[in-house]
């Protein structure tokens, strides 16, 4: 997910493991006021799964604020729909 700028925080991966073991009906003892799991949970986690990395939060730079706007974001959405068609038409034709 990474490469897809889906990068997770430390936060958003205690969070998920939480919602997981809730879910799953997996015993725990992770924090069920704040719902996340621990940073010791973590930790070990990382330690079992040394392939993943986890992005740092990092604030948006002001020519990336600026260039957010309504025109830059049309464009952008005039370019995906498109593809999206392209895409859309290949999978019905191939079915």
């Amino acid at each position: 997910m990474e490469s897809m700028t889906f990068g997770l925080t430390t936060d958003d991966v205690r969070c998920l493991a939480f919602q997981l073991a809730e879910r799953n009906g997996i015993a725990n003892q992770f924090n069920k006021e704040k719902q996340k799991a621990g940073k010791d949970w973590l930790y070990h986690f990382r330690k079992r799964h040394p392939e993943l990395s986890l992005r740092q939060p990092e604030a948006t730079s002001a020519a990336r604020a600026r260039s957010f706007n309504q025109v830059n974001v049309n464009k952008f959405f005039d370019l995906l729909e498109p593809l999206i068609d392209q895409s859309s038409n290949q999978t019905t034709s191939t079915t």
